[in-house]
């Protein structure tokens, strides 16, 4: 330090003018000293010292020293670009990318800088370029060449990176799939913090993917990641605690982290949320904070909120009702894939409610919802196949989707196979099957279930008579 200070700037070089700078930047071991240190990093600058140039960029951009200038603070940027320094080259990439700070956004010229940093061997601009080839921006989507840059960089400690490399290796994108790699680089990535590794780690170590089931070990992961805001933990942790699966349940909890998930732009807690608040489920019903995430979520085209606004505008809950603006969202949401959306649909073209009845589209979209697993639409074709009768195929038929639906504790259809077996309609007689399955729809609230136990009842008096409906049905 003090061969430094002792230099005569006169005689000093570029880059000893830059490391005098430094220390009169800097404070250390002697009184901070800005205009001092610009002093001499215009003088290293104008020799071209590229490390200096980048200096003044970033002071000219922060006002350290000087008043802000964003034209100065981009014209010294891209002279250490240009001088061939690495780390401007990467900052200018970035700005061309995104357009920030300078407004000039040009992608093809950030491609460039950043592969100029790139075979420098920037561990940072290896990585950024594995994200540009893996979503294919700028540069056709070549998955292999994403993995071959996340290589370099994961080799050089970047945690990014690892992170990327172990979901390439994990799920088999661009390269042979591999868990024990995978769980490798999320370890790696993990020690140094990054929060998607720690999340990545906790869901494997919750499925048992590569690795033994381990909620405990689950729960920690995650708990990392939310500490750092990580949403889709924070996500996570909220069912975990509404559920009491691997912790203690507590619905507080639970309903706090899916807000902080919500509040950081997280669709799926936002729909989590506002399924909740809608149907007060495991919490007190409120239509307007329903309305709100579900909105929130929609705007990012999630199935599930836009299927509930769909339901709200159908039905008039929360909204005036819009039968037209339902089937928009209903549309929209089935069309994505939501199972209950396309039941609906079907039911409204099955039923011709805001719209033409068109049986075909009806029967279509309550498949695409049974396909799916969703139990109200394997009811419904249970129901459409007995009604149009005609054949033994079609109460097969009947029977299939009512037993689906049924499998699911959908009442309609435990109620309709289960007299079924009791009045031995196309099947055997079973009486004691045919109890069982009125038992359980009984037990579900179902007001017609209840009523023909009692009739059965009456009818049997000899018979052991069903139990009762406060019991859990014997299966």
């Amino acid at each position: 330090m003090t061969d430094l200070l002792s230099i005569d700037p006169n005689l000093a070089s570029p880059a000893e003018l830059f490391d005098l700078g430094k220390v009169f930047f800097s404070g250390l071991k002697v009184q901070k000293d800005l205009k001092k240190a610009l002093e001499l990093w215009y003088i290293s600058a104008n020799q071209g010292f590229a490390p200096a140039q980048l200096a003044l960029s970033k002071a000219y951009l922060t006002g350290q020293g000087l008043k802000v200038d964003l034209t100065k603070s981009f014209n010294w940027l891209l002279k250490a670009a240009q001088a061939g320094l690495a780390e401007a080259q990467f900052i200018l990439a970035n700005a061309y990318e995104f357009g920030q700070p300078y407004g000039e956004q040009d992608r093809d010229k950030a491609f460039d800088f950043y592969l100029k940093a790139a075979d420098q061997g920037l561990a940072e601009a290896q990585c950024q370029l594995g994200f540009l080839y893996d979503h294919g921006q700028v540069v056709e989507q070549d998955l292999e060449q994403a993995v071959k840059f996340w290589i370099l960089a994961a080799d050089q400690g970047h945690p990014q990176a690892q992170n990327s490399l172990g979901k390439a290796y994990f799920y088999g994108r661009g390269i042979k799939k591999d868990l024990d790699q995978g769980l490798k680089y999320w370890r790696l990535a993990a020690v140094q913090g990054q929060a998607q590794a720690l999340c990545s780690l906790g869901y494997a170590f919750y499925t048992g993917q590569g690795t033994p089931k381990d909620i405990f070990k689950a729960v920690a992961y995650m708990n990392q990641a939310a500490e750092q805001g990580n949403p889709v933990a924070q996500h996570f942790l909220g069912t975990l605690h509404i559920l009491g699966t691997g912790v203690n349940q507590d619905y507080a909890k639970g309903f706090e982290y899916l807000t902080l998930a919500a509040e950081r732009g997280l669709s799926a807690a936002q729909s989590s949320l506002a399924y909740a608040y809608f149907y007060g489920h495991e919490v007190e019903q409120d239509l307007v904070k329903g309305l709100y995430y579900a909105r929130l979520a929609a705007a990012q085209d999630h199935p599930l909120a836009l299927s509930l606004l769909g339901s709200a505008y159908a039905s008039g809950q929360g909204v005036e009702q819009d039968i037209a603006e339902g089937l928009k969202y209903w549309r929209l949401a089935a069309d994505l894939g939501d199972a209950q959306a396309q039941s609906s649909l079907g039911s409204a073209y099955i039923s011709g409610q805001g719209l033409e009845k068109d049986p075909d589209q009806g029967l279509k979209y309550w498949r695409l919802a049974a396909d799916q697993g969703e139990a109200d639409a394997q009811y419904l074709l249970g129901m459409y196949f007995f009604n149009k009768g005609g054949d033994q195929e079609n109460f097969q038929e009947a029977l299939k989707f009512w037993s689906l639906a049924a499998d699911q504790n959908q009442a309609y259809a435990l109620y309709y196979l289960g007299d079924t077996f009791v009045n031995g309609r196309g099947v055997k007689k079973d009486l004691t099957k045919g109890l069982k399955l009125l038992e359980r729809a009984a037990n579900l609230g179902l007001d017609m279930a209840l009523e023909k136990l009692r009739d059965l009842k009456q009818k049997l008096p000899d018979k052991k008579g069903p139990q009762r409906l406060d019991q859990k049905p014997d299966l």
